[in-house]
């Protein structure tokens, strides 16, 4: 009887109990799931409500073939993949030497001649044959530094407008991709207004002018890039002659070029495997005004490396990416935020915008770094503590294709279904950017606005 009572009188202090503690997880459980509801609330609000106000009017969407269709779960692997390999890819600095070699023998030696491409076929079809396939080494040089002095040049009846800002495709011996980033490139607004210069590496290039000759939408430049005579003049022909070395002296070949011998002060960087957005280069010739320019008006031009095209860097990798393979309109930095910028502690180099002077840097110390150019960028970058700009909604995608870069099928932005095409004219943009310094919402200089997206 005893043993009863007790059992009993255990039995309601359980119940007791219980009905306590569910009362009070039902109070904490609700008052929690109130303040999360409410601090999501807040967060969607702070992520959009700025920017309601002021979104640029004329924004359309321009399709996109994306790869395949991509499930919800495949995006958010995506976005970790990326934010695991940002994160990871920290490089060591570097600081930049002070003096600059020069170079001599530079080919071409004068860029004051223009020789109409197809004209000049139609007569040295023969000639054309039997250089552009077949040829190596030094008779494939020698040929290289003739047709340079020639200066090949496409639509030269188009006049690009004063002060406009150079487009330098590097190509190589492939027609695909080239196709697919030359039919973008005739789709970027005001394409007309400046030149495209193409430097094409190693031989059996014919392909690549069969396909420059169907585009008819800019002037083209065409130029080639004579590896040992560049490798002589510039005292590395001794070195062990590596795919590494190649694709730099490629790289610098191209920017001192364009920098030094032609002095444009900005050089928008593209590749055969990049497709540009119709906005690109309305985007990289206002934030170079904007950045850079005369009349510049960011808050600190020199903590900017250089403006990149493409959308990557820790910040926008770990928390928007998603953002843009939903086609999210809600996002403060989805597919659609043509108007939001992230100062980035990384450098992306793909389509980027490159000056003059942060080209003299690399190129000062370039011989003895050993590393691939963009690579060889960032630690320069990394040395001085400066950022990159880099934009929410990309302006180039990577192509899959099976080049150097071959075997990248799987990256996010293949995925991608739209480019948001921003129609202001150039300088009347205002951009909000993701200051790392954290500056509030509220600071405002010319045309830009400095906020925090996380």
């Amino acid at each position: 009887m005893l043993r009863s009572k007790i059992t009993l009188k255990r039995l309601f202090i359980f119940i007791g109990g219980a009905a306590i503690l569910y009362y009070i997880l039902s109070v904490f459980l609700t008052h929690n799931h109130q303040h999360q509801h409410a601090t999501r609330r807040q967060l969607e609000e702070s992520n959009t409500k700025p920017f309601h106000d002021k979104l640029p009017k004329h924004v359309s969407l321009v399709n996109i073939k994306p790869l395949a269709v991509i499930p919800p779960l495949q995006m958010y692997t995506l976005q970790s993949q990326q934010c695991e390999g940002t994160l990871y890819n920290r490089v060591s600095p570097r600081k930049k030497r002070d003096e600059s070699d020069p170079w001599p023998n530079f080919s071409p030696s004068t860029f004051a001649h223009e020789t109409n491409f197809i004209k000049w076929l139609e007569n040295n079809g023969k000639y054309w044959k039997g250089i552009s396939r077949g040829l190596d080494g030094e008779e494939l040089n020698t040929e290289k530094l003739k047709l340079n002095n020639l200066g090949f040049t496409l639509n030269g009846h188009l006049t690009p407008k004063e002060g406009h800002l150079p487009i330098w495709l590097k190509a190589f011996k492939r027609r695909s991709p080239l196709d697919i980033s030359l039919a973008a490139i005739c789709q970027i607004d005001d394409i007309s207004d400046t030149i495209l210069y193409v430097t094409i590496d190693g031989g059996d290039f014919d392909e690549v002018l069969e396909e420059l000759v169907k585009v008819t939408c800019v002037k083209i430049k065409v130029y080639f890039h004579p590896y040992l005579t560049d490798m002589r003049s510039l005292g590395m022909d001794k070195l062990k002659q590596d795919i590494g070395l190649i694709l730099n002296s490629h790289y610098i070949y191209g920017m001192y070029m364009l920098t030094q011998k032609l002095d444009y002060p900005y050089v928008i960087t593209l590749e055969d495997d990049l497709e540009a957005s119709p906005d690109f280069y309305r985007y990289h010739y206002s934030l170079y005004h904007l950045v850079y320019g005369k009349e510049a008006n960011y808050y600190d031009s020199k903590k900017i490396f250089a403006i990149t095209a493409f959308t990557q860097g820790s910040t926008v990798d770990c928390h928007f990416l998603v953002d843009k393979l939903k086609n999210d309109k809600s996002s403060k930095c989805g597919i659609h935020s043509v108007h939001q910028l992230v100062e980035e502690d990384y450098f992306p180099g793909w389509g980027s915008g490159i000056t003059r002077e942060i080209f003299m840097e690399y190129y000062s110390q370039w011989k003895v770094n050993g590393r691939i150019y963009d690579y060889g960028m960032s630690q320069l970058r990394v040395s001085e503590q400066r950022y990159t700009l880099v934009p929410c909604s990309p302006r180039v995608r990577t192509i899959a294709n099976e080049g150097v870069n071959g075997g990248n099928a799987g990256r996010w932005d293949h995925y991608l279904t739209h480019y948001a095409k921003w129609d202001e004219q150039p300088l009347d943009r205002i951009y909000y950017v993701d200051r790392m310094d954290g500056a509030v919402k509220a600071e405002e200089k010319g045309n830009f606005m400095y906020n925090q997206i996380v």
